[in-house]
């Protein structure tokens, strides 16, 4: 039987009709990214790109630019897209001022590992004159070095022959595994030149970029032993099975080798929730501001095996050493799993380095589980354990603050507000801004999939939630989205309101009151103990933030009390659907209570 011949290939102009066979480097340039399945860029124009914004006035019908506020906000925008979606980002901004001012945001996806794609225009040199030419030149190629250094990839194009080869190969770097943050620069003349020779242009991604699915089926193997042949084995889950666990079947495969061998999971900060966290067998989150139950595992002397995945253990993913021990490390294997090998025994040695895609991992897992018999005393002990821990101690600090109907409301129990809502819990993404909001979401927070929870914590720049929400929205329309954030990380992107007002995006932010950067104070406070001199060190000058958000397109509302959060809460979440429209909570919160990461 005779194989049907497979196109990888069309090759362009010649392939495309009569009317085509101008076609500009731009033109390629969304070719690709509508092969990337592509529809949203997020950026501010300049006419240094006229060409480009050109082409995508005429491709409207395929693309949407999203123009936002400020660069910052493009940037953390695109990110909040990729996450909740898993496609790629793309953020088009002009080289001169657009480029430095996306660049938090770019650093912050790269470290996060977002995949993203800044497309940077220069201008073209011909409208200028000899002096501004110099100072073009000079602030391009500064600009270029910074770009160099915090992506994963940046280089420029500087002829019709080196756009293919550089494209693709930051399409490559972005959309690796682990993703990855990448930028590319262009002249605004290239951008509109037309192509003068054959280009072969691919039909689909996977013609130019592979997809890593391996794994070490005999370290597997190993590493399978060492957890089930343990006396109190533990897997901590890190961001890095974020994209893997969300799909459903491998989520339940996970659960049934975990289920199986009574196997608890706990998960580092940035990965809360992305396995089931009122599971029996979950510890929820582990390191700064974590739940209690995982110290009272770790702690028993029969603690003595440790799978860690896609964590490099870094930051807040651990917490400090308990007289003098490492909690984290067991008395058996310690077995780190992750596809970048870079980050496997980056913080602590290990017995077992598995170099492997997560989702291969557990397939192998599930498998072996299947065909293998769990030794039920041993199980039966474990599951005891587990139970007896979570039935004795309260996962949360202060439980009984959680509960308060005290005025002004306690972050405890705005927390547990949030939490209770019905329609959060059927599903949808919850972005947390830096500062003692994420400390407050980290640890009262309950959350099961299918609730996605997003947080910047490598980095960590204010702002992330109040603007990343936004392009989370825009990348899931039909989905909850709410970012959790503070007065001062609300004021430093609260401008990109604006933006979705003007796109009809119905973002709710519930923002902390408390006027004050609060975080820094407390911790000041902390080292160098003055109350009456930090508590008013770095107040913020009492902003009318109702005000503040009606002005820019949102319904605003100011709360004080628990009760009034819940009705609040679940008015605006349905009006945000309803009418597609940003939705602002200003709670005022009790300033006197300290989040759990002191």
């Amino acid at each position: 039987m005779e194989q049907e011949q497979t196109s990888y290939y069309i090759t362009l102009p010649s392939e495309l009709g009569e009317k085509d066979r101008n076609i500009t480097l731009v033109q390629i340039l969304l070719k690709y990214l509508e092969l990337e399945g592509v529809t949203k860029l997020f950026g501010i124009p300049s006419t240094a790109m006229k060409h480009l914004l050109n082409e995508l006035k005429n491709q409207n019908d395929k693309f949407d630019y999203v123009i936002c506020r400020q660069e910052t906000g493009a940037a953390f925008m695109a990110d909040g897209y990729f996450r909740v979606t898993g496609k790629l980002g793309v953020v088009l901004v002009a080289c001169d001022a657009g480029l430095p001012n996306a660049s938090t945001g770019i650093l912050n996806a790269q470290h996060d590992k977002s995949a993203l794609l800044v497309i940077s225009v220069e201008p073209s040199v011909e409208n200028y004159s000899n002096s501004h030419i110099l100072d073009e030149v000079e602030i391009s190629e500064n600009i270029n070095a910074v770009y160099r250094n915090i992506c994963q990839y940046s280089d420029r194009i500087h002829s019709p022959k080196t756009f293919q080869p550089i494209l693709t190969q930051a399409l490559r770097n972005a959309l690796a595994i682990p993703s990855r943050t990448t930028c590319i620069g262009l002249s605004d003349k290239l951008a509109g030149s037309y192509l003068s020779e054959a280009m072969a242009f691919p039909t689909k991604p996977e013609y130019y970029r592979a997809i890593p699915q391996s794994s070490s089926p005999h370290q597997v193997q190993q590493a399978f032993d060492y957890l089930t042949h343990a006396k109190q084995p533990l897997i901590l889950l890190g961001n890095g099975c974020r994209q893997v666990l969300r799909d459903r079947q491998k989520l339940e495969k996970f659960k049934s080798f975990v289920e199986k061998f009574a196997i608890p999971v706990m998960t580092t900060p940035d990965a809360k929730a992305i396995f089931p966290e009122s599971h029996w067998l979950s510890f929820r989150n582990y390191g700064v501001a974590g739940c209690n139950w995982p110290k009272y595992y770790l702690e028993s002397s029969h603690y003595d095996a440790l799978m860690v995945m896609g964590s490099s253990l870094g930051r807040y993913s651990t917490i400090p050493p308990q007289a003098g021990k490492e909690l984290l490390i067991p008395k058996g294997a310690l077995i780190q799993v992750d596809l970048d090998q870079s980050a496997i025994a980056r913080f602590f040695p290990v017995q077992l380095g598995i170099v492997a895609e997560i989702g291969t991992v557990i397939d192998n897992l599930f498998e072996l589980s299947d065909r293998t018999q769990a030794d039920e005393p041993t199980v039966a002990e474990r599951r005891a354990s587990i139970e007896q821990i979570r039935e004795t101690h309260s996962p949360f600090l202060e439980p009984q603050k959680r509960n308060s109907e005290a005025a002004p409301i306690l972050p405890q129990a705005l927390m547990k507000c949030i939490n209770d809502n019905e329609k959060l819990r059927q599903g949808g993404h919850i972005f947390i801004d830096s500062g003692n909001s994420t400390h407050w979401a980290w640890h009262y927070l309950e959350l099961d999939p299918p609730v996605q929870f997003h947080v910047s914590s490598t980095i960590g720049p204010m702002g992330f939630g109040t603007a990343g929400a936004i392009g989370g929205k825009i990348g899931s329309p039909n989905q909850v989205c709410v970012a959790i954030t503070g007065d001062g990380g609300f004021m430093m992107q609260g401008n990109e309101i604006s933006t979705a007002a003007q796109y009809n995006v119905g973002v709710v932010w519930v923002i902390l009151y408390d006027n004050d950067l609060n975080m820094i104070s407390q911790a000041m406070n902390q080292y160098f103990p003055e109350p009456s001199v930090w508590k008013n060190y770095y107040q913020l000058g009492k902003p009318d933030l109702v005000k503040f958000a009606e002005g820019l397109g949102a319904d605003a509302y100011e709360v004080r009390t628990q009760a009034e959060m819940r009705l609040v809460f679940a008015e605006a979440l349905s009006k945000a659907d309803t009418n597609n429209k940003p939705q602002a909570i200003v709670v005022y919160i009790n300033t006197e209570e300290i989040p759990p990461w002191f």
